[in-house]
């Protein structure tokens, strides 16, 4: 599944799937978008780029969202691109803001400022991480241990390096 362009200038910058599911499995999808604002002009890089694993984890959403129904589980998912800002990382590691991904440089992350990275975290990140905080927090207040489990996909080629694993956990 490709994220299509979206009409209206407004997007999400998070999903919640199944809030009322009742496990105790709370699953995170870190990386299930490759959406980036029109005002970035995909940070320099062609469409089919950002379609690749640099851009996102590829069919991570969809097996997200297969989980979360048969285990009725709620899933939360991020809906940016790692591009902008990586969810999965903490905000001060030069991987939250990659300027090459692979073998490919991130124009539009190159010459980033502080105040940059500011406004991409507050707008892009924080949000998703909020509602995972609230989701959990509200988990425990009425005694439930949540376990979290955060989805992924797993590249079979990293910087041309053929993996000779089937997968990755």
């Amino acid at each position: 599944m490709i994220t299509k362009k979206l009409k209206s200038s407004y997007h999400k910058s998070h999903e919640v799937y199944n809030l009322k599911g009742n496990s105790r499995i709370i699953l995170v999808c870190d990386h299930s978008s490759n959406y980036i604002p029109p005002k970035y002009k995909n940070l320099g890089l062609t469409r089919k780029e950002i379609n690749r694993h640099i851009g996102w984890d590829i069919g991570a959403a969809a097996v997200a969202k297969k989980i979360a129904k048969k285990i009725n589980a709620t899933l939360i998912m991020s809906g940016y691109s790692r591009l902008l800002v990586d969810c999965n990382r903490p905000f001060g590691v030069p991987e939250a803001f990659i300027k090459k991904s692979e073998n490919t440089l991130i124009p539009g992350n190159l010459n980033l400022t502080k105040k940059n990275k500011k406004y991409r975290v507050k707008k892009y990140c924080i949000p998703y991480r909020r509602s995972i905080d609230k989701i959990v927090k509200s988990r425990i207040q009425k005694n439930i241990i949540p376990i979290i489990i955060a989805v992924h996909s797993f590249t079979p080629i990293y910087k041309t390096f053929v993996r000779p694993w089937h997968l990755g956990l």
